[in-house]
């Protein structure tokens, strides 16, 4: 079994150069079987360019494809139209997610491209399309057994087991713990998973603003990793205002606590092979564009524990890093002043508001990375 992220970013798209590691399409994740069946998992930005990949392997006959929502919500349904597959007439895509109240998958699925939404409506797809409504059950398709149950999220949201030679993969995003039902599921999902792709969008410090949205944080995705037995944990479902510095901060926090954790990322592969006794991790790093330049420049840095003076250590065009004696809560916002001259030729400095995005332990100082504003 091999796993393929393709959309790993929360609700919405967040297509900019701070977010080139990570990425910022909408979730979907490919699966591809023992068997070689093509497994999909939401239908977020993230499946355009997955549709484009499928288009260059087209197997005689076309493709048979299993697609799984689990919900509605436009983050996780947004890239269907532009799905290139499903205009294929020689394809047939099985699309399968729950019935909330009157509104069944198809009418879920297609009213996103109904007048005055999109310019076409469904019955533009060529491709042969079957629909499936689903709940809380167990499922065989070909090789792969899965196993569904209903999350905590605002109108509701199925989590996935999904078990293929002895290998095991839990997709449990848009959950928000503390739910006695939900925290429950979660944890069956999770039992003893090889990989374990939970939603932590939020940090515990935004959670505490954000109680109610449907939404978790890396700490109880740790804590259920423990509690269960889970291999590894893949944090998912980024918000849109994490960028790459805030998402590897929160990756290292989380690693104090469990070793085995990723952040998702664009086209990160999972490979799950049952011949392999470890589970295999690629991952894609891109370089951004605004890259960084050693610049060791006096900086003043006003906190809320008072000013502290040290040095940037390097700068470009969207932020700055420095060592600071005391660790800082990303998220925090701070004013900076950079010395571009020294003191005795004049007092030419640069001013500016700044976003905490990282914060990491180097030696016995605290590395801190912050964003313009």
């Amino acid at each position: 079994m091999l796993a393929r992220f393709w959309g790993v970013r929360g609700s919405l798209p967040t297509p900019t150069s701070a977010n080139l590691k990570y990425g910022g399409d909408t979730p979907c994740i490919e699966v591809r079987t023992s068997q070689g069946q093509t497994i999909i998992f939401d239908a977020g930005t993230g499946i355009r360019p997955l549709g484009k990949r499928l288009l260059q392997e087209t197997p005689p006959g076309g493709h048979r494809i299993m697609l799984f929502m689990t919900h509605y919500h436009w983050d996780h349904i947004q890239g269907l139209p532009f799905f290139e597959p499903m205009y294929v007439p020689s394809n047939m895509v099985y699309m399968h997610g729950f019935q909330t109240k009157d509104i069944s998958v198809e009418r879920a699925l297609g009213e996103q491209m109904a007048n005055p939404f999109f310019p076409v409506d469904m019955s533009v797809m060529r491709a042969t399309r079957h629909f499936y409504t689903i709940g809380e059950e167990s499922l065989q398709v070909g090789s792969v057994r899965l196993t569904t149950r209903f999350l905590n999220h605002p109108q509701g949201c199925l989590g996935y087991r999904i078990e293929d030679a002895g290998r095991v993969l839990v997709y449990a995003t848009d959950t928000e713990h503390g739910d006695p039902r939900g925290d429950r599921n979660v944890r069956e999902l999770a039992d003893n998973a090889d990989v374990l792709i939970y939603d932590a969008q939020y940090t515990p410090a935004e959670y505490a603003q954000k109680a109610g949205w449907g939404h978790s944080t890396w700490e109880e995705g740790v804590r259920i990793a423990k509690e269960v037995g889970v291999k590894n944990l893949i944090l998912f479902h980024h918000d849109p205002d994490h960028d790459d510095y805030s998402v590897d901060t929160i990756v290292q926090e989380a690693r104090r606590q469990f070793p085995s954790v990723h952040g998702a990322m664009r086209e990160m592969e999972i490979d799950l092979a049952p011949a392999s006794h470890e589970t295999a991790f690629r991952e894609r790093v891109e370089k951004r564009y605004n890259t960084r330049h050693e610049v060791p420049l006096p900086l003043s840095v006003r906190l809320s524990t008072g000013e502290n003076h040290t040095e940037v250590q390097n700068l470009s065009l969207d932020g700055l890093y420095f060592l600071s004696d005391a660790p800082v809560e990303p998220g925090s916002i701070v004013d900076i002043e950079i010395r571009l001259v020294p003191p005795d030729v004049g007092k030419e400095t640069i001013r500016a508001t700044a976003k905490v995005v990282r914060c990491e332990r180097v030696g016995d100082k605290a590395g801190i990375g912050v964003t313009f504003r």
